[in-house]
């Protein structure tokens, strides 16, 4: 298995905007080949840091998705 994690540091007049992005990425992200599961987190302590979560089961699915449009 592949853990995938991006982290951002956003401004914090767009909070709303990302964290709505980020979570109408979830299912996309899951429906594609390979994915195990895909979870966004907003740290307790930092508010404008957010993690976009992904587990893959291979290398090759999770490079296959990163080269896809």
């Amino acid at each position: 298995m592949i853990i995938f994690i991006t982290t951002m540091n956003v401004f914090l007049d767009k909070r709303t905007e990302v964290m709505q992005t980020l979570l109408s990425m979830i299912e996309p992200i899951e429906n594609v080949r390979g994915c195990l599961s895909c979870h966004v987190f907003r740290d307790i302590e930092e508010k404008n840091v957010f993690c976009l979560v992904e587990e893959w089961e291979t290398r090759e699915d999770l490079d296959e998705d990163i080269g896809s449009e």
